[in-house]
């Protein structure tokens, strides 16, 4: 206790050093520093909160590597303190127009005149297009839809644009409209839903715990159903995200507290412990899986942002268990002139053994991840990287993605009439990756304008991304000041949040 003490009394006295070195003129950068990381509460300025989270974590194995300031090494060190410093009690970590993180805190004081000019125009058409009755494709009727393959879908991928448009504004306008859509889908929810009369499924299913229910093939015999565990990943990794996103501004407006409250219990209390009360499972870590990429990777945002919220740490283990897999089994590396990108299968046939090895469980390869299915693999590792999750922080991993859509995705002297490849392999097999393209999709890039493959803009530092998705913009929106499709506006604003 003593040597505890004695260390943060050292830390401290070296703290109040650093930060007068490096304290001076309000900075007026449009991202802010890495070291802002160090701003554990999201108040906007790093304090003697901040610095109590860090000595108590100084020189341990963390278990939350999120709190892991540079370095990665998923420890708290000197070379972090050194960070922490450089941004002790100055303005840089302000959460405002002019200068934010990829935060989901809003701004109180937010202005639309406080952007950078590029964000502007980008900032106005999105938000005109909340009040566009020709939106596609449609959000609110896809919210009311009570159909969990759309919900999952249409409005997971929609829902993820607007966050990514929050962190690059703080607007509230922006939280607002994510709380609209949730409200719609809010209301739908119920025990039995009327279809599942349709292959007698009603008496099963009136358990008290609250769902939507899958509609999207009136011939299957999951129709009417909550079992479509593929779906329920999808939508409630969505869900998830967009609680997080009204816990992170609870203090804003009490609704947001109220919200956040509501479908925390939601996601807990009733999809969760529906799903292991039906399947006689209280205590694994995991308690619904799919051996597929897409839902895989997406079903992390949900461990993430649950552990976020009530610090429990049955989620931040199977986080940890998706992130490893991710990380050595998933995503495999490919060389190319423009340099590393990520390709993977569409299959996902890891799991973990006895001995907790990561083994193959016998699952069928399928080859490469198709180009339209890509959309909800990248949907999930881009929310990821927005939030600086362990792994998917890593800035060579973001550039990895970017370049499987900017490179291979993507042919060369792509124009917006160009056809797509059919998968995340660019359509070619290389000897030595252990997977095969055997894609057959063949969208041209105009189908972008409604993907999340926008988002790649981010990171690809070529700008052949953004430049193509400009050009498809001002070609396919016949009114460019009221959009249509918000994917190019909102992930726009993160682009033009990290060009400037």
């Amino acid at each position: 206790m003593k040597s505890t003490r004695a260390l943060i009394i050292i830390i401290a006295s070296l703290i109040f050093v650093g930060a007068s070195l490096f304290s001076g003129p309000k900075v007026n950068a449009i991202v802010q520093p890495a070291a802002c990381l160090s701003d554990y509460n999201l108040d906007g300025i790093v304090n003697i909160g901040d610095f109590n989270v860090f000595a108590q974590h100084y020189r341990q194995d963390l278990y939350d590597c999120s709190k892991d300031i540079v370095g990665g090494n998923c420890k708290l060190d000197i070379v972090d303190f050194q960070a922490l410093a450089s941004v002790y009690r100055t303005q840089q970590c302000r959460n405002t127009a002019e200068n934010r993180g990829f935060v989901l805190k809003v701004d109180p004081a937010f202005s639309e005149s406080k952007l950078p000019e590029s964000m502007k125009i980008w900032h106005q058409r999105l938000i005109n297009s909340f009040t566009n009755v020709s939106v596609y494709p449609n959000p609110y009727t896809a919210a009311a839809s009570r159909d969990a393959y759309t919900l999952g879908r249409t409005v997971n991928n929609h829902q993820t644009a607007l966050l990514a448009a929050l962190r690059a504004t703080g607007d509230p306008a922006i939280l607002a409209e994510i709380d609209r859509i949730m409200e719609i889908a809010r209301s739908t929810l119920a025990d039995v839903h009327p279809e599942c009369s349709t292959f007698n499924l009603c008496a099963e299913q009136q358990d008290g715990y609250l769902n939507w229910t899958w509609l999207h093939d009136p011939q299957s015999s999951l129709f009417g159903s909550d079992t479509h565990q593929m779906d329920e990943m999808l939508t409630h990794s969505m869900v998830a995200s967009a609680a997080y996103a009204f816990f992170v501004n609870k203090d804003f407006d009490q609704k947001y507290l109220d919200h956040a409250n509501f479908w925390i219990d939601y996601l807990e209390n009733h999809f969760e412990t529906k799903i292991r009360t039906r399947k006689n499972n209280s205590t694994a870590i995991t308690f619904i899986d799919e051996n597929l990429t897409h839902p895989y990777i997406q079903f992390a945002r949900f461990d993430y942002y649950m552990y976020k919220m009530t610090g429990k740490a049955k989620y931040m283990d199977d986080y940890k268990k998706r992130e490893k897999v991710a990380k050595e089994k998933i995503f495999i590396t490919r060389i190319l002139p423009a340099g590393e990108a990520f390709v993977w299968e569409h299959r996902m046939p890891w799991i973990y053994n006895t001995a907790g090895q990561i083994v193959n469980g016998g699952a069928v390869w399928l080859g490469c991840q198709s180009t339209s299915y890509s959309v909800y693999t990248f949907g999930g590792t881009l929310d990821l990287e927005l939030e600086n999750a362990p792994f998917y922080r890593d800035s060579l991993v973001k550039e990895k993605f970017s370049r499987t859509m900017s490179n291979l995705i993507i042919p060369n002297n792509a124009v917006i009439s160009t056809i797509l490849t059919p998968d995340v392999c660019g359509g070619v097999t290389v000897p030595g990756e252990g997977i095969s393209s055997t894609g057959s999709d063949d969208d041209n890039f105009g189908r972008t304008i409604i993907w999340t493959h926008v988002g790649q803009s981010i990171w690809d530092k070529s700008d052949k991304l953004k430049t193509l998705f400009t050009t498809l913009y001002t070609t396919d929106e016949s009114n460019q000041n009221i959009p249509k499709q918000i994917f190019i506006p909102a992930y726009m604003l993160a682009v033009e949040r990290v060009r400037n």
